[in-house]
């Protein structure tokens, strides 16, 4: 899938960390956007 597909599938979600009750499950999100995030600069980074 695409980059941008997959950007835009997860916005679609509108899943917001801080909305979430359970303090576990907003923490699991919080880790797991930032992994994608850092992944995702590494990824332009070894492109360019």
């Amino acid at each position: 899938m695409e980059l941008e597909a997959l950007k835009q599938l997860l916005s679609s979600l509108d899943i917001n960390p801080d909305e979430i009750e359970d303090e576990r499950y907003a923490t699991a999100f919080r880790i797991l956007f930032a992994i994608i995030e850092k992944q995702n600069e590494e990824i332009e980074f070894l492109r360019a």
